[in-house]
């Protein structure tokens, strides 16, 4: 599964959003410590920690990664064909991975939605 560059600001603010939506009461959240440390609520934390914000959020961004489309195909068939952008030569509906996307501007002709999450949720720009 490839990495999310939380550096840049529309993946933070994903990533954020992704931890900040699967922990209910923030009792799992990465930010807890420091914010209650400091007293402060997690957007003030981030505002006047920024760099330490996004080291949290990577570093919880990289133990829990999205799983893509594409992540699951390759994982189940490892032999499967890709076209020159590294993705299969086919269209993620034709094997049920999404209702028939072949009217969605963003697939026609586009490797899109291979990279898009089995749990429906953003993947943002990947790190090499």
């Amino acid at each position: 599964m490839a990495k999310i560059d939380c550096s840049v600001t529309v993946n933070f603010l994903r990533e954020f959003k992704r931890m900040c939506d699967g922990h209910e009461q923030c009792l799992q959240c990465a930010l807890r410590d420091p914010v209650r440390i400091e007293g402060l609520s997690c957007n003030q934390y981030c505002k006047i920690h920024p760099d330490k914000a996004v080291e949290i959020i990577q570093k919880w961004s990289d133990e829990h990664q999205v799983k893509t489309r594409l992540d699951d195909i390759k994982e189940r068939y490892p032999n499967v064909p890709l076209n020159g952008l590294g993705t299969p030569r086919f269209d993620p509906w034709m094997l049920g991975y999404c209702d028939k996307c072949s009217d969605c501007p963003h697939c026609i002709g586009d490797d899109y939605c291979w990279h898009e999450p089995l749990d429906g949720g953003a993947t943002g720009k990947a790190v090499e």
